[in-house]
């Protein structure tokens, strides 16, 4: 998997992006599959209210699980933003 320098990976500009576009579909407020709401994080300081969470949500992203096989899939590049962004925060 390709590494995003997290210096340049800016929330609102790219993280946000990626969980509107992969995840919120499936993980909003109304739906919130697997009882996952990331509809709700909505700032940078409500990532780390539940980091039990996000070590399941960075583990299925970085083993590919998540978002599911017959969904679209972001690339290896979009999926190290995330995970990159998280480590560094």
């Amino acid at each position: 998997m390709l590494r995003a320098d997290p210096a340049q990976v800016s929330f609102e500009k790219e993280i946000r992006p990626l969980l509107e576009e992969y995840c919120f579909h499936c993980h909003e407020s109304s739906k919130a599959k697997g009882e996952v709401n990331l509809e709700s994080v909505t700032a940078e300081g409500k990532f780390w209210s539940d980091p039990k969470l996000w070590e399941r949500v960075l583990a299925q992203v970085r083993d590919k699980t998540m978002p599911p096989a017959k969904r679209s899939q972001p690339s290896d590049e979009m999926r190290g933003k995330p995970v990159a962004w998280l480590h560094h925060t």
